[in-house]
């Protein structure tokens, strides 16, 4: 851990400790490369939600609430995917319904469809550096 990052962590941990009596832990997984950081982020989640029910940690924060691996992106687009397959039908008969019932333009939620016909691909890390780097200060850590 660089210096201005120790000083970081005890800034906010004397700040948390002042405003609600807990102490900050920072759990931080590093790898060459961000994706590889996120995978370890990943890995350590179920170990992270045992203490909480365990009441060993009152509460965490962590990346993998933004940004996850290119594995978890590719598993949860599956699931996406399987998902819209076998409920695409309903979702556009109900919405389509609905909409003609309230008056609504035939073409108000053609964006809407089109997001649901959408083959949606696994992101590289940098795509989402709009978002990691205004989050997250440290390069390849999550």
């Amino acid at each position: 851990m660089t210096d201005e990052q120790k000083e970081d962590m005890a800034y906010f941990q004397k700040m948390m400790t002042v405003n609600g009596g807990y102490q900050k832990v920072y759990a931080v997984t590093s790898d060459s490369t961000m994706d590889g950081a996120l995978e370890k982020s990943q890995h350590l989640q179920p170990s992270l939600d045992r203490l909480v029910h365990e009441k060993a940690v009152h509460e965490y924060s962590s990346c993998s609430q933004f940004v996850v691996s290119m594995a978890e992106q590719k598993r949860r687009l599956e699931l996406w995917e399987n998902f819209i397959e076998r409920h695409k039908a309903e979702l556009t008969t109900a919405l389509r319904s609905a909409m003609q019932a309230e008056g609504f333009a035939p073409d108000s939620f053609n964006d809407y469809y089109s997001l649901l016909s959408k083959r949606y691909q696994p992101q590289q890390p940098a795509y989402f550096a709009p978002l990691t780097t205004t989050l997250f200060r440290w390069k390849h850590q999550c």
